[in-house]
């Protein structure tokens, strides 16, 4: 230690002034240093957006804040951040590497949050020193719709509403809390000032689809017979959203049905009165003692009894 001072003393004998003065600077750098790094991890922590920092070089996640992980679904395990399984571990660094280490604002990405499920994310970022690395800095946001996006939205609403208005099926939809939140136009045309009646829940429909069938009126004033489908509707991620409901008319079908049904028991008593002559007939050409035979308009033979078979092989007997 000694050797040490001597050594410093005699380095620093006549340069007093300047050795304190490269002490001071090198002691104003690393003071500077530690307040970076301490300044991002705080900007990273207290963030109400999320931000992220990745590693410039292996595109590693070095920091996450809460935001970040919630928006992401990243996790901290131990020490290290990770994110789901079904992320491939390239999505991130094919689109730093895109950058070319130019900072970028709004870059749309599509994040899987489930294996079948994406959200719409804007990325910015920036490049920067933490713990002597290059990083990235990276704010994620849920993309906002620009005035052009919304407009094309409006505009598959509108077509979708089109389409809606249609068809000729009774259509309409409920929210969770019952309320009727919309209609097709065919819907409002037939139950025009029977709202409620067309609009009506029925059991078994809340274990996911039920059927019906019920006799109403048309606004014509004529009998009419509703086949009614009615099921839960779900989003990607299975929560209940609300109730659609599709009625179509089926009187036409249920009268062909029932005409079909009323042939077939004509047809079924018919058959039953042939037989029932059949037997007859075959019970009086069995108990007639007399010759019997039967042709048709054409002389084609019929039927016969047994003494009618008997008078026809007597002369070719005697012959």
């Amino acid at each position: 230690m000694d050797k040490l001072l001597n050594w410093l003393w005699d380095t620093s004998t006549g340069h007093g002034f300047d050795f304190v003065v490269i002490l001071l600077c090198i002691g104003l750098v690393v003071a500077l240093y530690r307040a970076l790094v301490t300044h991002i991890e705080a900007l990273v922590s207290a963030s109400p957006s999320a931000l992220l920092v990745f590693d410039q070089q292996n595109h590693s996640l070095l920091l996450s804040n809460r935001p970040a992980m919630e928006l992401l679904g990243i996790r901290l395990i131990g020490e290290q951040y990770r994110f789901p399984n079904h992320i491939d571990s390239q999505l991130i660094a094919s689109l730093l590497e895109q950058q070319n280490y130019s900072p970028f604002k709004g870059v749309n990405l599509d994040w899987p949050t489930t294996p079948f499920q994406h959200i719409p994310v804007e990325l910015t970022g920036r490049r920067t020193l933490y713990k002597g690395r290059k990083v990235w800095l990276i704010y994620a946001a849920l993309h906002q719709s620009t005035d052009e996006e919304y407009q094309r939205e409006l505009s598959s609403l509108s077509i979708a509403k089109s389409a809606f208005d249609s068809l000729s099926e009774l259509i309409f939809i409920k929210d969770n809390e019952g309320a009727l939140i919309s209609t097709n136009r065919a819907f409002d045309r037939f139950w025009a000032g029977r709202r409620e009646e067309g609009a009506a829940t029925f059991e078994g429909v809340m274990k996911g689809r039920a059927s019906q069938r019920r006799w109403t009126v048309t606004p014509d004033g004529r009998s009419c017979l509703l086949e009614t489908y009615q099921s839960i509707l779900m989003s990607p991620k299975g929560e209940p959203l609300g109730l659609l409901s599709i009625s179509h008319d089926v009187t036409d079908w249920h009268n062909v049905q029932k005409n079909l049904r009323d042939e077939m028991e004509k047809r079924k008593d018919t058959e039953v009165a042939l037989a029932q002559r059949d037997t007859i007939l075959q019970n009086i050409l069995e108990a007639s003692p007399d010759s019997i035979g039967i042709f048709d308009e054409n002389m084609v033979y019929q039927a016969c009894n047994q003494p009618f078979v008997e008078a026809l092989v007597l002369p070719m007997s005697m012959t």
